[in-house]
């Protein structure tokens, strides 16, 4: 049986089952550096949605919402 509280992509692999929806990721400094990295990689992996992106406190740029919002969207 699939454990439910694990979200680890290799532990659903290994159970032999496969992810049936995306995976909801909210992305903490999303304008840094590794921020910047990491998105295009999440988009082009059908397994994770990006939800939302957080940033400094005062922070604006495409993608970035409240990190209450972000952490509620997220899974």
């Amino acid at each position: 049986m699939l454990d439910v509280n694990s979200r680890s992509a290799e532990n659903i692999a290994s159970q032999g089952k496969t992810v049936t929806s995306p995976i909801k990721i909210a992305v903490s400094g999303a304008n840094g550096r590794m921020g910047r990295a990491i998105l295009p990689l999440l988009a082009a992996d059908p397994d994770f949605a990006f939800v939302g992106g957080i940033g400094r406190e005062g922070a604006i740029g495409a993608g970035l919402i409240d990190r209450s919002a972000a952490l509620g969207a997220a899974d």
